[in-house]
């Protein structure tokens, strides 16, 4: 994780990922689509989002997105609940 989200998490008192989180972090961050499925309260949602939100800081950082270069999505979040979804 860049030095942006190490400082965030830590002050939330996240030091270190769930299981899910550590399992589908790099396959998420490569987009590569993906299926996360655990309980309730494993941190399912931080397993899709940080990744997500690393993603598009790398690629603004680099100058790859930010401008409208194409008209096509960066991102596509499924709500995976009727909770999140609300």
């Amino acid at each position: 994780m860049t030095k942006v989200l190490v400082p965030v998490l830590s002050s939330l008192s996240l030091e270190r990922p769930s299981k899910i989180q550590a399992i589908t972090f790099n396959t998420i961050f490569n987009g590569t689509s993906c299926i996360v499925a655990d309980q309730t309260g494993s941190g399912k949602t931080l397993a899709y989002l940080l990744p997500v939100i690393q993603r598009v800081t790398d690629l603004k950082a680099a100058k790859l997105i930010g401008e409208p270069i194409s008209r096509r999505p960066y991102i596509v979040i499924v709500a995976p609940t009727t909770e999140l979804a609300k």
